[in-house]
């Protein structure tokens, strides 16, 4: 996983943070790695990492801290099953407005879930 932030001539180039992350790997495959997702979980104005898997539905978050992301630590672990399937499509946006990323689904027949973030 790679984490890149400022622009050079090139475009966005400097590396800020890059490393292997055991965040997005979940049991039993821990080869097959889960989808990531970027917001702002935690309302700190900092985007953190959610990973997803779509089989078992568990998800893991990655707060970001002062250090950047740490390997091993993962801040929060649940699972959501009913909230997205693996046909259906989740997103990560603030759907109400106060500056906390929410979860988003779009079911395969056309509903729309939305979770609003309650981590405050």
């Amino acid at each position: 996983m790679q984490i890149s932030y400022g622009l050079t001539k090139a475009g966005y180039s400097t590396v800020g943070w890059e490393g292997p992350t055991k965040l997005c790997k979940f049991l039993p495959s821990l080869t097959v790695p889960g989808k990531v997702f970027v917001g702002d979980f935690n309302g700190d104005g900092k985007d953190d990492l959610m990973c997803r898997d779509d089989t078992s539905g568990k998800m893991r978050i990655l707060f970001v801290g002062i250090r950047g992301f740490s390997n091993d630590d993962v801040d929060w672990e649940g699972e959501i099953p009913n909230l997205c399937g693996s046909a259906d499509q989740l997103s990560i946006g603030d759907v109400d407005g106060d500056g906390d990323a929410d979860l988003v689904c779009r079911k395969a027949s056309g509903l729309i879930s939305v979770l609003n973030n309650q981590f405050k």
